[in-house]
């Protein structure tokens, strides 16, 4: 599957690429795996607001779609469950890492509730399931390594799907010496050839650069680039990438006082993803708008905070709706499924 490449989400033309906003399709596969990031994305910005409540819902909503995506069997599932538990895991100890807890621990039970004996996902929850918690970070960082190696060999080294992975191994790996990661990003950088056919992976690569003169503190640099990379997305990108150039954008503008700027940022991302009337672009949207809601709270907009908070409760209303409550769920599915297998 991946030297046929049938299973990628994006399905680029021959050749140079250019304009890339109509040039893929999506299969119902990666609809369900990016429906379970956009949820787990926005429980985690919802507990960072200590909304632990709609957290708590979004986050079942979340794990409501892992049934579907084990029996998929997806050739890139892994790489999906490896980010997300990235982004819970990477400041260490607290309401996040517990998430992230509960949601291995969510997915452990659910392979063995669904996949027979011998399945390779089954394993893979298994493991997932018992591995110490203490070592899940640096366990999910080498198979994140591993599937960097895979995507190289089969894709090339500048694929878009490289890339991604490549950053995401490199903000993990360098999330404590940031100025390694800097050196390491801008030498990928340096001979990565400068092509329209691979404006995606310099995209990303990019981003990364963003992302970690941010987290040294480095705004006007990261302010600049971040505005090039949305001019450029602009013109060569998908409506994917303008929202994470976007993103980046209006955190250099928050933090250099411009909160204007960027409040009319993030709405922008907000709208655009309103635009497309995409069940999974409003999933994105509770991430957005929690993160805008704290911003407004921090900055004494209270009034406007209320209307954020109260668009939230909505679209978490929406998601929501008629699901059940998958975390309350899957204790007892647990125990008959172990039952099952001792009668067996």
């Amino acid at each position: 599957m991946y030297e046929q490449k049938i299973w990628l989400p994006v399905v680029y033309s021959a050749g140079e690429v250019g304009p890339l906003q109509d040039q893929y399709t999506v299969t119902e596969a990666f609809q369900r795996l990016n429906k379970f990031f956009a949820a787990c994305a926005s429980a985690m910005e919802l507990i960072k607001t200590k909304s632990y409540v709609e957290a708590r819902r979004v986050l079942s909503a979340a794990c409501n779609s892992v049934r579907a995506i084990l029996e998929a069997d997806h050739p890139d599932t892994l790489r999906y469950m490896i980010n997300i538990f990235y982004y819970f895991l990477r400041d260490g100890p607290g309401p996040l890492f517990d998430a992230a807890v509960i949601l291995k621990n969510y997915i452990a039970r659910m392979g063995i509730i669904v996949l027979p004996k011998g399945h390779s996902w089954r394993l893979i929850c298994q493991l997932l399931g018992i591995v110490d918690q203490a070592q899940l970070g640096e366990t999910l960082l080498m198979a994140a390594e591993l599937l960097t190696d895979v995507y190289k060999l089969k894709l090339g080294p500048y694929h878009e799907t490289t890339a991604e992975n490549q950053v995401m191994c490199f903000e993990w790996k360098y999330r404590n010496n940031l100025m390694d990661g800097e050196h390491a990003i801008q030498e990928l950088l340096q001979h990565c050839p400068n092509s329209r056919s691979n404006f995606a992976a310099i995209f990303h690569f990019k981003t990364y650069l963003v992302s970690n003169l941010f987290r040294q503190g480095r705004y006007e640099e990261e302010e600049v680039i971040a505005q090039k990379t949305v001019m450029d997305t602009r013109i060569y990108g998908t409506y994917f990438h303008q929202i994470i150039a976007l993103q980046h954008r209006a955190n250099a503008e928050k933090m250099l006082g411009k909160y204007a700027e960027a409040f009319a940022t993030t709405r922008e991302v907000v709208d655009i993803n309103y635009a497309r009337e995409d069940p999974d672009s409003f999933t994105f949207n509770i991430m957005h708008l929690s993160r805008l809601e704290g911003w407004t709270r921090e900055w004494g907009w209270i009034e406007e905070a209320e209307k954020i908070k109260a668009e939230i409760e909505a679209l978490v209303a929406r998601d929501t709706a008629g699901a059940e409550d998958a975390l309350g769920y899957i204790e007892d599915e647990t125990e008959q499924a172990a039952v099952h297998e001792d009668e067996n």
